[in-house]
C-alpha cells in the first residue's frame, strides 16, 4: 500500500468514528479511556476534552506521550480481515486560551451533544501533536505515515 492509500484509510477511519481509545502512561502501567475526538484538517492534531479531575489528565501532565486507537470494526467475523485499525502516537498538551476558542468550536461542531461538558470550567481541551499513524489491515498488514 502506498502512502496516499494509507493516508486515505486514516482519513476514512478517523472521519467515520466518533470515539477512540486514549492510552496514557500511568504511574506503573498504561492507562486507557474511551474519548470523543476531532481532528485538524491536515490530520496532524487530534483533539479531545477531559475533566481536570481525572487520572488521564494527571497522567498527561506527568508524561505527555500518548497513543490513540480508532477502528472501524462492526463485531462481525469478517472484522479480522476487513476492519482497519489506526493508532496515532504523539504528544498531548492542553490547548491554551489563544487557540482554545477555535479548536473548541471545531470539537463541539463534531460533538454538539458534549457542548455543556466541553464548556465547563473544570474541563480542558487537549491537542495531540501526531508524530505517526500506524494502520493495520487484514489483521497483520501494517503501514506507517510519519509527520
Amino acid at each position: 500500500m502506498n502512502d496516499r492509500e494509507t493516508f486515505d484509510r486514516i482519513k476514512r477511519v478517523l472521519k467515520g468514528q466518533d470515539l477512540a481509545v486514549l492510552s496514557t502512561i500511568g504511574k506503573r502501567y498504561p492507562y486507557q479511556n474511551i474519548v470523543s475526538f476531532s481532528v485538524s484538517r491536515d490530520f496532524k492534531h487530534i483533539f479531545f476534552a477531559t475533566s481536570r479531575a481525572t487520572v488521564k489528565y494527571a497522567n498527561i501532565k506527568r508524561c505527555p506521550r500518548v497513543s490513540m486507537f480508532v477502528d472501524n470494526r462492526t463485531n462481525s467475523e469478517l472484522d479480522l480481515l476487513e476492519a482497519v485499525g489506526v493508532t496515532a502516537i504523539g504528544d498531548a498538551q492542553e490547548v491554551r486560551s489563544g487557540a482554545l476558542k477555535l479548536k473548541l468550536s471545531s470539537y463541539i461542531r463534531r460533538h454538539p451533544h458534549l457542548k455543556g461538558f466541553a464548556d465547563s470550567p473544570g474541563v480542558s481541551l487537549f491537542s495531540i501533536r501526531v508524530r505517526a499513524y500506524f494502520v493495520v489491515t487484514r489483521f497483520q498488514e501494517v503501514s506507517e505515515v510519519k509527520f
